[in-house]
């Protein structure tokens, strides 16, 4: 998991530049969210799988946080794979070697399909997106 700041700093990020479809929060989406007509819609969640903090200096509290972003992108099958790699090229250039908030991204990868995207209304593609977070220990 990341520190609270990091992902605080990733949601402002995705709220103030982020346009073509809805964001839910990794932690409470259990069911994929649809339109008020019951029909799926598009989404993208933002996890952390990877983190981790280190000390940068012994004699002085400041640690550095680095880590990992997962971006899941799940754009309606209908819409096609066209779709799916252009809305992630758009998410992989907000984020590629930026610096916003006190993180600082680097390389994201290359779009991938999920395994499993063959399975119902949606065509999963993950981007992943590596950061560091510098921050005292008294943060």
């Amino acid at each position: 998991m990341p520190r609270k700041a990091v992902s605080e700093a990733v949601d402002a990020r995705l709220a103030a530049e982020w346009s073509l479809c809805r964001v839910e929060a990794f932690n409470k989406l259990y069911e994929p969210p649809v339109s008020e007509a019951g029909e799926p819609v598009p989404f993208l969640v933002a996890h952390y799988p990877l983190s981790e903090t280190r000390r940068l200096l012994l004699s002085e509290p400041l640690d550095l946080e680095t880590g990992v972003i997962r971006f899941i992108l799940s754009t309606l099958r209908q819409s096609g794979v066209e779709t799916a790699l252009e809305w992630a090229d758009v998410l992989a250039d907000l984020f590629r070697h930026q610096e916003f908030d006190g993180v600082v991204t680097y390389d994201a990868s290359s779009p991938s399909l999920d395994d499993d995207t063959d399975l119902g209304s949606y065509l999963r593609t993950i981007v992943l997106v590596e950061y560091e977070h510098q921050f005292t220990s008294a943060e």
